[in-house]
């Protein structure tokens, strides 16, 4: 073979080559224009009023360091022992320091929102001054559905018995420390 030959077999191939992508090309433009029109599909975004006049709840437990340093700051272990004792009330002790141990809030919004995009939905929380909050769904320190109250208290109460066992731990260490001293 030639290098005349070698040309027009490298030609030949590039012209099938042409011809086959030309093909593809046309049946995919066949294929757009089968598709519906974009305006006239449902929307890739969706938002709707789930509710208004909702009331939601923000649960909050504090952590050992808190407890230490804030909450019963310069208390005994013993002291918070005590407390530990009287989980029960956990609700109703009072703030020693900047925070309770275990806070409730209660909040009345205007409305939930519920807005869907790409097959993910998300509800939120619309105060009176538009202003939103994520509703969550049972998390802690986060504003949830008010139904949901109960278990988010049990569960802080759970977590705060956890953290104060750490706050008197490192108590217990550190009046051992002192008085060693």
């Amino acid at each position: 073979m030639n290098l005349e030959d070698f040309f027009i077999s490298e030609y030949e191939k590039l012209k099938e080559e042409n011809k086959r992508l030309k093909e593809d090309n046309a049946s995919l433009n066949r294929k757009i224009a089968e598709l519906p029109n974009p305006s006239e599909t449902a929307s890739p975004i969706d938002a709707r009023i789930v509710s208004v006049n909702i009331e939601a709840v923000k649960v909050c437990c504090a952590s050992s360091w808190t407890l230490q340093s804030n909450c019963f700051k310069d208390k005994p272990s013993s002291y918070l022992e005590e407390k530990k004792a009287d989980i029960a009330n956990a609700e109703k002790w009072s703030a020693e320091g900047y925070m309770k141990p275990l806070d409730v809030k209660r909040e009345r919004f205007a409305a939930v929102v519920a807005v869907k995009v790409l097959g993910n939905e998300r509800k939120y929380l619309v105060r009176d001054n538009c202003e939103i909050e994520k509703l969550y769904d049972s998390t802690l320190n986060m504003w949830c559905p008010s139904g949901q109250e109960a278990e988010l208290i049990g569960k802080a109460k759970k977590m705060l018995l956890e953290e104060m066992d750490r706050a008197i731990e490192r108590l217990k260490e550190k009046e051992a420390k002192e008085s060693v001293e």
